[in-house]
C-alpha cells in the first residue's frame, strides 16, 4: 500500500510541475495569475474554457457562458 501511495504521490508531483510549466510559457496564464487567488490550474483552465475571448460582446456574457446567473 505504501508503494502504491509513494507512486502517486511522485505522479501527483509529476503533473503539478507540467501544470506550472505550462502556465509560466502562457502569457495569459500568467497574467491572470496576478489577480489575488489564481493558481496556475484556475488560470489553465479558464484559459481552456474561454479560448477565443472575441467571441463574447460583453464580459458579463462570460458568466453566463460559464452557467453563472446573468
Amino acid at each position: 500500500m505504501l508503494t502504491v501511495v509513494e507512486a502517486m504521490t511522485q505522479e501527483v508531483d509529476q503533473l503539478t510541475k507540467r501544470v506550472l510549466d505550462e502556465v509560466r510559457l502562457e502569457p495569459t496564464g500568467r497574467r491572470l495569475m496576478t489577480v489575488p487567488g489564481v493558481e496556475p490550474l484556475t488560470a489553465l483552465a479558464f484559459r481552456a474554457t474561454i479560448d477565443r475571448p472575441n467571441r463574447f460582446r460583453e464580459f458579463c456574457d462570460v458568466g453566463t457562458h460559464l452557467g453563472l446567473p446573468a
